[in-house]
């Protein structure tokens, strides 16, 4: 579980830096297209299994009819 974390969250600050890099003219844009990409992916593949486990059991009193 916190393998997975761990990557959404590289994913995640790679996705940030991709961007910042441009900005200073360190990459080109297709650079960024592709470190974007590759940013979120890996957000993807680590966010999707801990996001939206825990599941939503409302009480009588919170449903709506």
């Amino acid at each position: 579980m916190k393998i997975n974390k761990l990557i959404a969250l590289i994913g995640l600050f790679i996705t940030t830096l991709g961007p910042i890099l441009t900005f200073a003219n360190v990459i080109s844009i297709s650079q960024n297209k592709l470190v974007l990409i590759i940013g979120m992916v890996l957000w993807f593949i680590g966010a999707t299994p801990w996001l939206g486990r825990e599941e939503l059991k409302p009480s009588d009193t919170e449903v709506e009819i």
